[in-house]
């Protein structure tokens, strides 16, 4: 069924028949599109205030109007049917107001957002067989949901596989940053991976040669665009607590440049406690926390926020859409100001939520929850930020000044220099 048009409202016009299952407004759907109400009053049974009515079947009529004291006008073809509402398209003007916003990008994972021009030359040179654009999305992206989270996590490994050396990463660090500003109008970027996650496949590389050729990205970029870059090392809850210790203390050295720790990985099978002194550590030493947390759409998840924000210290949490199953974990996030970074796109492919518009993203912001915009995967995931703020303002109806909210929050909490955040930083 093709979307429903943009909805119009209707002034001077009283109706009639006062048996329409009206209170204070009536909305014209007759070739129309519905955005979520702010302050309009619905009858009961029609709509959620939530927005609980998206996928909900509803009756609805050809014409209803407006203003319901005004002029004496009988409402005419009264007739009923069945259907379905749907998301509404942005406009071109609404486009391009959501580009002209300057942009904080907290979540992405560095190796898993490269151009995809450049990964189908790194497959080439390694001899895989992706002469057919199926072939190249079957062995490398991410378009449609595939299921459970670690099914997901178990594609992303082709990616990894074909990154071999120290110079592609630092040509991948150079072009993701490019793309954020060019594409996206990103001036904060926050970059994050896990260095074993690379050197497991490829032993032949060195960890600080590793970092030194992403600084060296970075700064090129940095050089190139008004957009200030942060490094997050993560550590992989699928690796003992012994072996990530160190990777800790890599963190740490101060000539490494990274501003956070992140924890992420299988989290249906790995619990966090056992990193829980990791974590307190990195943040006696001065690094910023952040943990994946409560993504999986399985019961008792949320438990996981509880755990990174009260016992890892996480200042910001990793996705954390399945907050919503617990109001005493909404409760904290809201009274700790713990934002929130979620990936609408992301949490949809990997079945964190079953579709953009029952995401609890909208659920979460209204009842206090301080909720960032981000990408997580875009090269494997064919995202990018732009498209992601008009994923939220269409599945969840999110207006511009709650997406200039989102990126404030995202730019007070990024665990980037001040300084370097406020001298890119523009408000147009």
């Amino acid at each position: 069924m093709p979307h429903i048009a943009r909805i119009r409202v209707l002034s001077d016009v009283h109706v009639e028949n006062i048996k329409l299952p009206i209170h204070e407004s009536a909305i014209a759907f007759h070739d129309t599109r519905l955005a979520l109400p702010d302050r309009l009053n619905f009858g009961p049974n029609q709509l959620d205030p939530c927005g609980e009515f998206i996928r909900q079947e509803i009756r609805i009529r050809s014409l209803l109007v407006f203003n319901l004291h005004s002029h004496r006008s009988k409402v005419q073809h009264q007739r009923h049917w069945d259907t379905y509402l749907y998301p509404m398209d942005l406009d071109a003007t609404e486009r391009t107001a959501i580009r002209s916003l300057p942009k904080v990008e907290l979540h992405c994972h560095l190796e898993l957002a490269l151009r995809q021009r450049t990964l189908r030359e790194m497959a080439e040179s390694q001899g895989f067989d992706i002469l057919s654009e199926q072939a190249f999305s079957d062995a490398f992206l991410i378009q449609k949901p595939m299921g459970a989270l670690p099914d997901v996590l178990h594609k992303f490994l082709n990616t990894r596989d074909v990154i071999n050396s120290e110079a592609w990463m630092e040509r991948i660090a150079f072009e993701v940053c490019e793309d954020m500003y060019v594409h996206s109008n990103v001036r904060i970027l926050e970059l994050r991976y896990a260095p074993s996650f690379l050197l497991d496949k490829h032993p032949h590389m060195r960890a600080d040669r590793l970092q030194e050729a992403i600084h060296r990205g970075v700064a090129k970029a940095e050089a190139t665009y008004p957009i200030a870059v942060g490094l997050i090392c993560i550590l992989q809850r699928t690796k003992s607590v012994a072996e990530n210790a160190s990777w800790v203390d890599f963190a740490l050295d101060h000539r490494n440049g990274f501003v956070a720790l992140d924890l992420a990985d299988n989290e249906v099978d790995f619990d966090p406690e056992p990193f829980i002194p990791l974590f307190q550590r990195a943040k006696k030493g001065g690094l910023g926390i952040t943990i994946h947390a409560g993504e999986p759409l399985i019961p008792g998840i949320s438990q996981n926020i509880r755990t990174a924000v009260e016992d890892m210290g996480a200042d910001r949490v990793g996705h954390g859409l399945q907050a919503i199953q617990d109001p005493e974990v909404v409760r904290i996030l809201i009274d700790q100001k713990i934002p929130l970074e979620m990936c609408i796109t992301s949490n949809w492919l990997t079945g964190a939520t079953p579709s953009m518009a029952l995401h609890p993203f909208r659920k979460l912001l209204e009842s206090g929850v301080i909720v960032t915009i981000n990408t997580d995967d875009p090269g494997i995931m064919c995202t990018d930020l732009q498209r992601e703020h008009e994923l939220v303002a269409e599945h969840q109806f999110i207006n511009q000044e709650q997406l200039i909210q989102c990126n404030q929050w995202s730019k007070e909490f990024s665990f980037i220099d001040e300084r370097k955040k406020n001298a890119v930083w523009t408000t147009s």
